[in-house]
């Protein structure tokens, strides 16, 4: 029984039987865990040895990134960072960016590839380039320098021979000047000796200048007070002969007195032209251009009927001398063929209002192609085409007259902008008056010079209070109630046919020649 019992398994076997299992299971997983961390262990060292190694590595390839941005842009122009190389525009402040616009865009723009080697290399061909141009002009300068050697040969020989030739001359100059010393020197003792005859000679000539200044002085008073008396005594003469030397321009041919036409023996064959006015003279004159005294009506040209025949109108006549065929006619502002040139001093005044008339006197002398050669202005001051530095007066011997106006008085006045002009217009009167009388010129008063022309005053119009004076004056009137009358007569001009002392006398038969449509059978 007990030996049966000890030969069957029992629990105790069972446990035993699973605790030794259990052991070599356990110790089998204690082995294989042991291996497996052992190699994560070694796995784990490695790794962190590679990661050591990888993060000196980074550390040393950002050293020599920074290093190779230093080298690219400075220290101190580094970008922090590098940019997306496929960025359209990478930013101009990233690595990329600044390659691109500090580098391949400044240095060669057209480069296919964008790296640095090919930006060095396309640097290094502009380099050879321009190697070769500084080789070439290396050369040029090289012929430049051998022309330049052989004009500075040239120069050098060429100061040479300057130099040996203003040696030369110098030593002639000198030469030279030795000679002329020696000639000054004698014409220095000549000219002392001229100059003390000279001043001897100018002490006589100062002694005579002194003496014949006297004589000068003397004859130059003697003339004056000659002259001024030969004036007086030309003056007085005019005054009294009126002489003249002036011939009738033309003749009255017929007259019609109905209709007061009159023709004359001047036409277009004398270049006469219409509106030129004539004075009528007496057949029996003593000289035309003397005065007033032979001058019996006045004519004004209205049409030319041929060679030498015009149609004239009588402006003015003295019915009781009437015009008659064969009378001579005259006027001192038409000559046959040529331009009459007058010179005017004074005031003109041509139809008695006080006023001047310049711009009427220039149409009466340009209808019939006269000129003026000089004036006085409203100043007083000489003017005109004909006024010049050498002939301040603007008169010579082809005018024609002076015409004298009406001088104003130094006296009428006491301002003294007036004074001034009187006396500007006085002292030019004088140089006209002198220049006349050199030149032959006749001065003659505007009064004589309207007469001479046959001059008709057109004004017909008075204005009372206007102080213009007219040939008829105002009415007389009374001062008071019951004066005692006096002369009432008007002291204006009227026509001769109402002169009380000729109403009785008989009309005077006209000698002038008729047409013959009014002439009886």
């Amino acid at each position: 029984m007990a030996a049966s019992s000890s030969s069957k398994p029992t629990a105790v076997h069972f446990s035993l039987v699973f605790f030794v299992l259990f052991s070599i299971v356990l110790g089998l997983l204690y082995y294989v865990a042991n291996n497996d961390a052992a190699k994560q262990r070694e796995a784990a060292a490695r790794a962190t040895a590679d990661a050591r190694a990888s993060q000196t590595q980074g550390e040393n390839d950002a050293r020599a990134i920074e290093a190779m941005k230093a080298i690219l842009f400075g220290a101190n122009d580094k970008p922090a960072d590098f940019g997306d190389p496929a960025a359209a525009d990478p930013g101009a402040g990233t690595v990329i960016g600044k390659i691109n616009t500090e580098h391949f865009a400044k240095y060669d723009p057209t480069l296919a590839e964008r790296s640095h080697t090919a930006l060095l290399a396309s640097m290094e061909k502009k380099l050879i380039e321009m190697k070769q141009q500084l080789d070439k002009r290396a050369e040029d300068l090289a012929v430049l320098q051998g022309k330049y050697d052989a004009l500075d040969k040239q120069y050098t020989d060429r100061n040479v021979e300057e130099k040996n030739a203003r040696t030369k001359s110098e030593q002639d100059l000198a030469a030279a000047i030795a000679s002329k010393d020696e000639e000054v020197k004698k014409k220095d003792e000549d000219i002392t000796a001229l100059r003390t005859a000279i001043n001897s000679a100018q002490l006589e000539l100062e002694e005579e200048k002194q003496k014949n200044s006297k004589i000068i002085t003397s004859l130059n008073r003697t003339i004056t007070d000659l002259s001024t008396t030969n004036d007086t005594l030309n003056d007085k003469l005019n005054s009294v002969t009126r002489q003249s030397f002036e011939v009738p321009d033309g003749r009255v041919d017929y007259v019609d007195v109905g209709s007061r036409t009159v023709w004359i023996n001047l036409g277009e064959a004398d270049k006469l032209q219409p509106r030129t006015t004539f004075s009528v003279y007496k057949q029996s004159n003593s000289g035309v251009g003397r005065g007033k005294e032979d001058i019996k009506a006045q004519l004004e040209v209205v049409r030319i009927n041929g060679a030498h025949a015009a149609e004239c109108r009588i402006t003015e006549e003295d019915i009781y001398n009437p015009i008659s065929s064969g009378d001579p006619i005259y006027t001192p502002l038409w000559s046959p063929g040529q331009s009459l040139i007058f010179s005017f001093v004074g005031p003109i005044d041509l139809d008695g209002d006080g006023k001047e008339d310049p711009e009427a006197l220039r149409e009466l002398l340009a209808n019939v192609g006269a000129k003026i050669g000089s004036y006085t202005d409203e100043n007083g001051e000489i003017r005109g085409e004909r006024v010049t530095e050498d002939n301040p007066s603007g008169i010579s011997t082809v005018t024609k007259f002076l015409i004298l106006g009406t001088m104003p008085e130094y006296s009428s006045t006491s301002v003294a902008e007036e004074q001034a002009r009187i006396k500007r217009m006085l002292d030019s009167l004088d140089i006209m008056r002198k220049s006349a009388r050199s030149s032959g010129v006749r001065p003659i008063s505007v009064a004589d010079f309207l007469a001479y022309i046959g001059y008709k005053n057109q004004r017909r119009l008075f204005t009372p209070g206007s102080g213009s004076p007219y040939t008829l004056k105002s009415g007389a009137r009374s001062g008071a109630v019951n004066e005692t009358l006096g002369n009432r007569s008007s002291t204006g001009n009227t026509n001769d046919a109402y002169d009380p002392s000729k109403r009785n006398l008989k009309p005077k038969t006209s000698t002038s020649t008729l047409n013959k449509l009014f002439r009886g059978n």
